[in-house]
């Protein structure tokens, strides 16, 4: 992936540990600025891709971990594309133009996205499974950048 001119890069964090096939990404704490809470109060969703401040994507977020207000990212790149040689403190930068974010209020939700044939809220057991189908597709995708 190669960015345009277009791109708005802004720091998602610094690389905090460098582990044989990945990196942990520490975000930093938050500020509660009211001018930027609505950038500052989330963490990057996985799967987003996060970049060198050259533009050059150095791997995917593959994991979000920690608080919402200082969250730790697992970057890993894919098989196909070298060992970016980040190294300790280097910070890397996320596409804003393409940003998606866990946002707190949806952490907290109870239900789900699918209903049954009569449009209600799937039963426990239901629920478990669409659960456990949505593990097996991040797990999909996990697999091709390992």
């Amino acid at each position: 992936m190669v960015l345009n001119n277009t791109a708005l890069l802004t720091k998602a964090g610094m690389v905090s540990h460098k582990l044989d096939d990945c990196y942990i990404i520490d975000a930093g704490k938050n500020t509660k600025s009211m001018i930027i809470l609505t950038l500052t109060s989330r963490a990057i969703e996985e799967n987003s891709i996060l970049f060198r401040q050259s533009m050059e994507p150095v791997g995917r977020i593959m994991e979000v971990f920690g608080q919402v207000e200082h969250p730790f990212y697992v970057l890993r790149w894919p098989k196909t594309m070298s060992n970016p040689d980040l190294a300790l403190n280097d910070t890397v930068y996320m596409n804003m133009t393409e940003a998606h974010f866990i946002l707190p209020a949806q952490l907290n939700t109870v239900g789900t996205d699918a209903s049954n044939v009569f449009d209600e809220e799937p039963d426990e057991k239901e629920r478990v499974f669409i659960e456990c189908t949505e593990d097996v597709v991040n797990n999909e995708l996990r697999a091709k950048w390992e």
